[in-house]
């Protein structure tokens, strides 16, 4: 009778491995002709061989007396924290680069042989340093002894708030709303936010999806506009106003009747939105602002010159900015209006925090003045204005200052502008004059990564890092090299388990500072490498992290890699998926081969290997599989000029579970329709208007990858098409805002999670399965 076709390890197993290619053979060893010190040195493994234990560690001798051990896990979910414990057990003194693990010879017999009984369940360690042959073996027993002490229990763990909202942020960033949807309700199920943090993301979420009506639902706006906001929530909801009541005076450029709706509609009911500029940076806040200092009495001219500093010449805004900015009164205020305590108190009253700041910090030093400052710093919310309110306190005769901390209201400011500095101080009672260092906010990135290396936690961390990428300059820190080079320093050294939960969870953070655009800079390689060790090094790693470092490894390709380093980056890519492990992520391989083919490959046959690896994946996952990835796999083959291999060809030769399981079909769906798409990634939509070509023959397509929006063309397909799908991830903010304005209220728009050609057909794909 023949062994079952799951049997661990396989019949032919122990024959191949200790075979032609190791010293050590099977035929030896049963027979016990081998030295007996060697039987007795491996009897464990062989102990484990015989016995089907979970995990198998076999050793391979070398001619030249070198060893390698192969690590096998019986199942995928064992393989998934195997890696994580080999090197908790062995050192990266041992086990050396991780990713040389896993790196298999299709010529080699016994490499073969490994991944034939476990495949993508694999590990290798290479010694070949003599003197540390017996560490390795001992750390080994000991992995292996421990394994079969400890008890067999299983326990559902709640995922730490902080990874989950690091997920939810990069979901933000994807414009991923439905995954983002999922990690507020994971939230919500531990309870350990409020309820009005809950609505603060989901705001979050909402505009990441360009859902202005829903924002501005009743009665929630009532209820955010009462609610002290983090500032990008603020934002979003003046960007919610601009889209409903004024984009369509920009599109017409009328803007003296934008400048009168504003008057008349927004700020007599919203105004309280519009008391700090500092940190807004969306160019619908930054418009409503030039209309503030347009409507608000007295004028503010000098807002008005701060806001055109923002738009560069020539930018696609900087027209109807200026425009905003002629219809505002050139008068300043008069010159008694700008000095003394109680023109500052006006100031803050009226709603002019900035102004009120800034004044205050001229006056003569007072009690009353403190708490301004404070309370400012409080509303204005940004790094620099709360280092310059600590620098103020700090500096005050001591008895001012005791006085005003005397205060609970105003120890509790105090105490929060201190959660923000990179120490640790006391809050009990007022430090004396010169004894500690002043409290220090971090200036630039730099200061935030070294502040990780410190063995006190900073709970603000992720806060701090929150706000700096939004206001430090990311040009000056380009600038200097050395502060560049620093940084890849510091995301490299080693860091208490608090420090690398935080840098891990400010991924998305740090992204949006690194890669604002579509170009990265060169002196950003060093450290988007050491980012990208960071996400393959995580003993956690999850599907969010997986995206981020597809992102990261395409800005290195833009950058330019040499044929080791694209080995690794690939290597990278393919090690952290096989160790997610779940069955979901067909679009992202082939997001990622979308994205592989269309860079430069400088290892080609690297690039051929996940093609094969991301066909076997989805002949693996066959019922999950659908007919345009199958397709869209066909179409990357042929770009490739590479071959599906025979038995992964039959698989796909037949209708995939889409039609079959998922109702609607997508053919029919798209029959006839107008379908227009936007990327900034021309091959990527001529990838996906191949698919849907093949899917839908008499579907009517147009692809736009304009930059800076307003061509006529896409102004009427924006205005005819029956769906627009946009890949937001990878478009210009100008176009997508010019595409939504120009879209009837009832029109179909559809934005991808993602930048490439499996996205932009997922979001197709959901559109039809919802009805």
């Amino acid at each position: 009778m023949s062994a079952p076709e799951n049997a661990w390890p396989p019949p032919d197993f122990a024959g191949r491995f200790f075979g032609p290619g190791n010293k050590l053979r099977w035929d030896a060893i049963e027979k016990g002709t081998l030295k007996p010190d060697t039987l007795e040195r491996i009897a464990p493994w062989i102990e484990d061989l015989r016995t089907g234990a979970e995990f198998l560690c076999l050793p391979r001798v070398q001619e030249n007396g070198s060893v390698e051990w192969y690590v096998l896990a019986s199942t995928d979910s064992g393989a998934r924290s195997l890696r994580e414990q080999l090197v908790a057990f062995l050192g990266p003194s041992l086990v050396g680069p991780w990713l040389s693990w896993s790196r298999f010879d299709d010529k080699d017999a016994i490499d073969v042989a490994v991944q034939k009984a476990a495949p993508r369940r694999v590990y290798r360690l290479r010694v070949h340093d003599r003197a540390l042959i017996e560490q390795a073996r001992a750390k080994l027993l000991l992995f292996r002894a421990l394994r079969e002490e400890r008890p067999a229990r299983t326990a559902a763990t709640a995922r730490p708030v902080g990874r989950i909202l690091g997920d939810f942020e990069y979901t933000l960033r994807t414009q991923d709303g439905e995954q983002a949807a999922e990690y507020i309700a994971e939230l919500r199920r531990l309870g350990r936010l409020s309820a009005q943090n809950h609505l603060f993301l989901e705001i979050l979420r909402l505009e990441s999806l360009h859902a202005w009506d829903e924002i501005l639902q009743e009665p929630r706006l009532n209820t955010l506009v009462m609610l002290t906001r983090p500032r990008r929530v603020t934002q979003a909801l003046i960007r919610a106003l601009y889209a409903r009541d004024l984009q369509h005076f920009e599109l017409t450029g009328d803007a003296q009747g934008a400048v009168a709706r504003f008057r008349e509609s927004i700020w007599p009911r919203w105004s309280v939105l519009f008391r700090v500029r500092q940190g807004m940076d969306a160019p619908e806040a930054l418009k409503c602002f030039m209309m503030v200092a347009a409507v608000a009495t007295p004028a503010r001219p000098s807002l008005r010159d701060e806001l055109l500093t923002v738009f560069a010449s020539g930018a696609p805004d900087r027209h109807y900015m200026e425009a905003l900015g002629a219809l505002v009164p050139a008068t300043e205020p008069p010159a008694h209006a700008v000095s003394g305590l109680e023109h500052v108190r006006t100031a803050y009253e009226q709603g002019d925090v900035d102004r009120a700041f800034g004044q205050a910090l001229g006056l003569p030093s007072s009690l009353a003045r403190l708490v301004l400052l404070l309370r400012c710093a409080r509303e204005i919310d940004t790094l620099d204005i709360a280092a310059r309110a600590i620098a103020e306190v700090e500096s005050a005769p001591p008895a001012l200052r005791k006085e005003l901390l005397d205060r609970a209201p105003m120890r509790a400011l105090w105490e929060r502008l201190l959660d923000l500095t990179t120490g640790t101080y006391q809050r009990q009672a007022p430090a004396p004059v010169g004894s500690p260092p002043s409290p220090t906010v971090p200036g630039e990135l730099v200061d935030w990564l070294e502040r990780l290396l410190r063995e006190t936690e900073w709970p603000a961390a992720l806060d701090v890092l929150e706000r700096g990428v939004r206001e430090w300059s990311r040009d000056a820190w380009l600038a200097a090299p050395a502060r560049v080079a620093m940084a890849a320093k510091a995301i490299a050294a080693p860091r208490r388990a608090w420090g690398d939960e935080a840098l891990r969870n400010g991924l998305p953070h740090l992204l949006h500072f690194l890669l604002p655009s579509d170009e990265p800079e060169r002196t950003l390689k060093p450290v988007l490498r050491e980012l990208a060790g960071v996400v393959t090094l995580d003993d956690q790693v999850r599907t969010e992290q997986l995206r981020i470092l597809t992102e990261i490894t395409e800005a290195l390709l833009k950058i330019g890699l040499s044929p080791d380093e694209y080995q690794e980056a690939v290597w990278a890519l393919q090690e952290t998926w096989r160790r997610i492990g779940a069955a979901t992520l067909g679009d992202w391989a082939l997001d990622t081969l979308d994205m592989l083919i269309t860079h430069p490959a400088a290892a080609p046959a690297e690039r051929a290997q996940f093609f094969h690896e991301t066909s076997r994946y989805l002949r693996q996952h066959a019922r999950r599989t659908t007919r345009d990835q199958v397709l869209l796999l066909q179409a990357l083959a042929e770009e490739l000029e590479l071959e599906l291999p025979p038995d992964i060809a039959r698989t796909f030769s037949e209708k995939q579970g889409e039609e079959s399981d998922e109702g609607e079909d997508l053919s029919a769906a798209l029959s006839g329709r107008r379908i227009a798409l936007y990327s900034l990634k021309e091959p990527t939509l001529k990838r996906v208007a191949s698919v849907i070509n093949a899917l839908a023959p008499t579907a009517r397509v147009a692809l736009f990858s304009d930059k800076a929006g307003g061509s006529p063309s896409l102004k009427q397909q924006a205005a005819t098409a029956d769906i627009f799908v946009i890949a937001t991830a990878a478009a210009k903010h100008a176009a997508t805002g010019f595409i939504d304005a120009n879209r009837p209220a009832d029109a179909i728009t559809l934005y991808a999670a993602g930048q490439g050609s499996a996205s932009m057909l997922r979001a197709l794909r959901d559109f039809v399965k919802q009805g």
